[in-house]
């Protein structure tokens, strides 16, 4: 069983005896990224690993777009890779307006990163979960939003699964997305201060 499962389990467990000592679902789990490129001196291999948001509690908003306890990676700085991967480069990479689910105290975010992929001959691999089971919130919040891939070619959007290998085209836009946390308590007692900020940061669901 993942373990995101187990965990949400004991969530659910313990809620109705320590409702203020538990937090909601979060993505918890891990979404690995790899593009690589076959050139005249061997490969060259990009690979992360990515979180996305942690479930809100009784007294805060979830963790926004961190490493789930799987995990004790951190980012890859951009310029490092504008450096190291001339078949890529990164056109967008922030914080995933409304993935977290709503709530007293709203989920952590998620994030979304798109590749411009600038040479033919790339390959894609995946392998993550939490594309079809979203966090789940508690007492009365909202789930959080599920992750999902995405190739658009032209035209043409390809929905990727969570787990995939894909040839990529010179051209192509690679869209990663994470999931984000589920909500604690009702969304209509949010806090209006922290509605706002979350309005005036753009981090709300537009």
């Amino acid at each position: 069983m993942p373990s995101y499962r187990v965990f949400n389990a004991v969530m659910k467990a313990l809620a109705g005896a320590v409702p203020e000592r538990v937090i909601a679902a979060g993505y918890d789990t891990t979404t690995a990224a790899c593009l690589s490129q076959l050139g005249p001196n061997g490969y060259n291999i990009y690979l992360e690993i990515f979180g996305g948001g942690y479930g809100a509690g009784p007294a805060n908003d979830g963790c926004d777009a961190v490493d789930s306890p799987l995990s004790n990676c951190a980012n890859i700085p951009i310029e490092a890779m504008d450096m190291t991967y001339p078949f890529f480069r990164v056109e967008r990479y922030r914080l995933l307006p409304g993935s977290g689910g709503r709530g007293r105290y709203r989920g952590g975010l998620g994030f979304e990163r798109v590749y411009e992929i600038l040479d033919d001959d790339v390959i894609f691999a995946t392998y993550g979960d939490r594309f079809s089971l979203a966090p789940q919130g508690l007492f009365g919040g909202e789930p959080g939003r599920t992750a999902e891939t995405f190739v658009e070619r032209g035209n043409e959007r390809i929905e990727l699964a969570s787990k995939q290998s894909f040839k990529l085209r010179r051209g192509d836009r690679l869209t990663v997305r994470t999931g984000g946390g589920g909500g604690y308590g009702p969304p209509a007692e949010r806090p209006a201060e922290l509605g706002e900020g979350d309005a005036l940061d753009g981090f709300a669901a537009r």
